[in-house]
């Protein structure tokens, strides 16, 4: 079935008999956008040749609109305008935007187009934010990948980069702001790493996941500082039960995000696991909503350990408005009538789930809030009350220091050797439990041949 939705005026070619019209096509196929196909003059030896032009916007309307702008160029025999958007005043700082907007239309996750926008921001529009797109050439692109290499210092995080410009390449394309001819990356190539033969390129080095130790250790001193801290830990003060967030991040292996979108509701200590069902995003526009999913979109649950469940209980109380030293029934009790309060609400607004209910901020009843706020702490307050606790540890107990190798984030680490040691248990259920794909979590922690040359080492010790 033909995809031509209008045709125009039969027009001739000088020496050719047969005749031609511009015309207007729908998306189909392999054609994902409008067009309007018709002849013009060749820029160098002016023959007519065929040549198609879409609309900016993606829409029936701007796309009658462009035809017939272009049937009323043909007509008065002057040259086909180049619509705005091929203007060249456009800057990398303007594509940088549309990327953004692009990537909000397409509902991605929040936090993915968040970062994405915090590294252009940095990166891009830092260095080359006032070139016009339509002179962007490879020498602007290695100069955003040689300043980003003096703060961006693993192979993954210029990868990122390099990935945020070849997309933003793909737009500038698109929309014309950028000849088609032109390749602004072209050998702009990552370096390759030299890597052990057996691990994949993502794999988390022994000496880059956390002891039991040091999980303990730093988690203690948060505590501490949290019931007995002074004014100079004003900071960790602010979040009230600090030590039960690293544990949950040592213990549960969740993400950042994970960890600081718990709530009450989330957490069955009559099961001993909590379920992992969104990610606290950090609002930093009005429209941006304060949840997000898990990544993947998968929801996953996790156990864990009695004594943490157990920790975890007075904080569970106080979230439902209980006394701090409710019994477990009486918090499962509250936990269930809150439950059942939500899908009666999702029952009403389309059968929406009870974890995925909007529900006013300040009533969503988080575990781990800012003082300050009512909310979860923005990552950026969560880093520095981390290197405050760092630091503690270290001026207390030096022997079990927190390494300073190790970022934060390499807390779920923990979890995934915790597993493994203490329940022998399966990757299958250790991918399930962190919520990531099987072969992701044998990309990070395991290196094939690692059980045999120690096992040989053992027997020729004595050999």
């Amino acid at each position: 079935m033909s995809a031509a939705q209008m045709k125009g005026t039969p027009r001739s070619t000088p020496g050719i008999s047969r005749t031609w019209c511009a015309t207007l096509y729908a998306p189909a196929g392999s054609y994902t956008r409008w067009r309007v196909k018709f002849k013009a003059p060749h820029p160098k030896t002016g023959e007519l040749v065929w040549t198609t032009r879409s609309p900016e916007q993606p829409t029936r309307t701007a796309a009658v609109a462009l035809f017939h702008q272009i049937e009323a160029a043909l007509d008065a025999e002057t040259p086909v305008p180049l619509p705005d958007r091929a203007d060249a005043s456009v800057t990398m700082a303007t594509l940088c935007e549309a990327y953004i907007e692009d990537c909000k239309e397409r509902r991605l996750a929040v936090n993915t187009w968040q970062n994405r926008e915090s590294r252009l921001r940095k990166h891009v529009v830092g260095n080359i934010g006032t070139v016009r797109v339509s002179k962007w050439r490879a020498t602007h692109s290695r100069t955003v990948m040689s300043t980003a290499a003096q703060s961006v210092f693993s192979a993954s995080g210029r990868e990122d980069i390099r990935s945020d410009l070849a997309a933003l390449r793909k737009l500038a394309h698109a929309r014309g702001w950028l000849a088609a001819t032109v390749d602004p990356l072209l050998g702009v190539t990552m370096p390759r790493t030299t890597s052990e033969l057996g691990q994949h390129a993502s794999y988390v080095p022994e000496e880059l996941r956390p002891e039991r130790r040091h999980v303990d250790a730093i988690a203690a001193v948060a505590t501490d500082l949290c019931v007995n801290g002074t004014g100079r830990n004003e900071a960790v003060l602010r979040i009230a039960n600090y030590g039960t967030l690293l544990r949950v991040a040592g213990y549960g292996g969740l993400r950042l995000a994970e960890q600081l979108g718990l709530r009450a509701v989330d957490i069955f200590p009559d099961q001993g696991w909590l379920e992992v069902n969104g990610s606290w995003v950090d609002p930093r526009a009005p429209e941006v909503e304060h949840r997000g999913p898990v990544k993947n979109w998968k929801l996953h649950r996790v156990p864990l350990p009695g004594s943490l469940m157990l920790e975890l209980l007075p904080v569970i109380a106080r979230s439902l408005g209980l006394q701090e030293n409710a019994s477990q029934q009486q918090v499962v009790n509250a936990q269930l009538r809150e439950r059942a309060r939500r899908t009666k609400l999702g029952a009403s607004s389309g059968k929406t789930p009870w974890w995925a209910v909007e529900v006013d901020p300040a009533e969503e009843q988080w575990l781990f809030v800012d003082g300050s706020t009512g909310l979860p702490p923005s990552q950026e307050f969560l880093n520095t009350v981390w290197h405050k606790t760092r630091r503690e540890l270290e001026r207390r107990d030096p022997d079990n220091a927190w390494p300073d190798v190790i970022v934060v984030r390499n807390m779920r680490h923990h979890a995934v050797s915790f597993w493994r040691a203490e329940l022998n248990a399966e990757w299958e259920d250790v991918a399930a439990w962190l919520g990531d794909k099987l072969q992701t979590v044998l990309n990070h922690y395991v290196r094939s041949g690692t059980d045999a040359l120690r096992n040989a080492v053992t027997t020729l010790e004595n050999y």
